[in-house]
């Protein structure tokens, strides 16, 4: 089947926008300049789209976030259970502003926050209903947002893509990659052991009950 060559447009979209930090990020050391608030975002990797309902996407979070105080919060360990908790399992883990230094250094070498990263010829990536990864970065006075259609899906340069977008897909892969093994490079003593995240809060969503004819339950007034 052959798609309109619009739909390769939105493929691999790289969006440099320049934002004001809510809140003094100088980092008094020569260092790279970031955010410093509990709740302010310095680097995020997220997956979004693809072919999967519309709640599923109202169940999911960021793969990881790193925030100003140096709390990352990622993933926990799933149960592979069905139906799953009605809760998600979430960890935390805490890093020091060497850490923080470097995971930006990282994100900065792999092509994040750079305004002038062309990556406008997408070329053809042969993959439908893929999700998109999301890489935000907020750093040196500004709000970069990247994201790639289908990251993980194309080992090998196809047809019709350019080698600069092939090696910017390849440096954002690793980078994905490094995020989820951060003692194996991050400086001896930077990040704390894996915790449960407490939550402030929680939301919401109520839907209709959908039965599963394959598995009969009776209802509970």
């Amino acid at each position: 089947m052959r798609y309109p060559k619009i739909a390769a447009t939105f493929a691999l979209l790289a969006v440099a926008t320049v934002a004001c930090a809510n809140a003094p990020g100088g980092s008094g050391d020569g260092g790279i300049d970031h955010p410093r608030g509990a709740d302010q975002v310095v680097l995020r990797l997220s997956n979004e789209g693809g072919f999967v309902p519309i709640d599923y996407h109202l169940t999911q979070f960021p793969a990881f976030t790193l925030y100003g105080d140096g709390r990352i919060v990622l993933p926990g360990a799933q149960i592979e259970l069905y139906p799953g908790p009605a809760l998600p399992a979430v960890s935390q883990r805490t890093v020091t502003e060497e850490g923080i230094q470097t995971i930006l250094q990282a994100a900065l070498d792999a092509g994040l926050g750079s305004g002038d990263l062309d990556l406008s010829d997408f070329g053809n990536t042969i993959i439908a209903d893929a999700s998109t990864t999301v890489f935000t970065l907020a750093a040196r006075g500004q709000t970069s947002r990247v994201s790639v259609y289908a990251l993980f899906e194309l080992p090998d340069q196809p047809s019709g893509m350019s080698d600069e977008e092939f090696e910017a897909r390849q440096s954002l892969s690793d980078l994905a990659e490094r995020l989820t093994a951060l003692e194996q490079w991050l400086p001896e003593g930077s990040i704390a052991p894996e915790e449960t995240f407490e939550p402030a809060g929680y939301r919401l969503f109520v839907g209709p009950y959908r039965p599963d004819e394959q598995l009969p339950q009776e209802p509970v007034a």
